[in-house]
């Protein structure tokens, strides 16, 4: 079998018989209202709504493919993260050796918790333009990449099954012949190499060092109800849990 992988490298992408088109960037005053994807024009058009600091869209143009996004900064009072140097303060000298403490600490802990997961919406608020933005380009990318993909794969296979027949009709008389286990071309080259591979027969006989315990089968049998596995100690154990007011958002402290 041809190892292709070398096809694709040491491209030469100055193709002096191609034509060139440099990329052409401009930037724009007029920002863009809503995200809108058009596959047969090859075109995504993206906004970020009411961010501060927002600097004036960039387009770019490559081919026939157009992107338009917004650059902008962002610092950490955006994300509230200038409160927690506060938490940090208060938990510092906490030392839980009343009834009292045990409550405070309770509470700090939650606090931190529930300064976290503002942070966390802070962010994804404010990213949720750029997520939605790279989830269609992907989808334009995939759209292509997919169809080069296929293509590849399929005159490469056919490449294959020409070396194999080859091969055999040569060798029925006797001539052995490797001018092909090498294919040059302007773009790059393949070569035919050997290598294994392997495929699992009777999975009794495979010695325990290539063998991995299955954490989760054992986590569910656990979770149902079994106390006895060969070789495995299961005991009890004791977290605490607790719940932010207001929140569905359940962890273990």
């Amino acid at each position: 079998m041809i190892d292709y992988d070398d096809i694709l490298e040491n491209l030469d992408f100055e193709e002096a018989t191609r034509p060139k088109r440099s990329p052409i960037i401009t930037r724009t005053g007029l920002p863009a209202s809503s995200f809108e994807i058009d596959v047969a024009k090859n075109t995504i058009v993206t906004t970020l709504e009411n961010l501060e600091d927002r600097k004036p869209p960039v387009t770019i143009h490559h081919s026939n493919v157009t992107i338009e996004s917004t650059a902008f900064t962002i610092d950490k009072t955006q994300l509230g993260c200038d409160k927690v140097a506060v938490i940090v303060e208060q938990a510092k000298d906490i030392v839980v050796d009343t009834d009292d403490r045990a409550t405070l600490g309770v509470s700090v802990a939650l606090s931190a918790r529930k300064l976290s997961s503002d942070i966390s919406k802070a962010r994804k608020a404010i990213t949720a333009p750029h997520t939605a933005f790279q989830k269609k380009a992907i989808s334009i990318e995939k759209l292509y990449t997919d169809q080069l993909a296929e293509l590849e794969h399929r005159l490469l296979g056919m490449v294959d099954e020409y070396q194999e027949s080859r091969k055999e009709r040569l060798e029925e008389h006797g001539i052995i012949d490797t001018s092909l286990d090498s294919i040059k071309t302007d773009v790059g080259s393949g070569s035919t190499k050997s290598y294994y591979e392997y495929k699992v027969v009777d999975l009794d006989l495979v010695p325990r060092e290539y063998l991995k315990l299955d954490k989760t089968a054992v986590n569910s049998a656990v979770k149902n109800g079994v106390r006895a596995i060969p070789g495995v100690d299961i005991y009890e154990t004791k977290k605490r849990q607790c719940r932010l007011k207001n929140t569905k958002e359940t962890n273990n402290v």
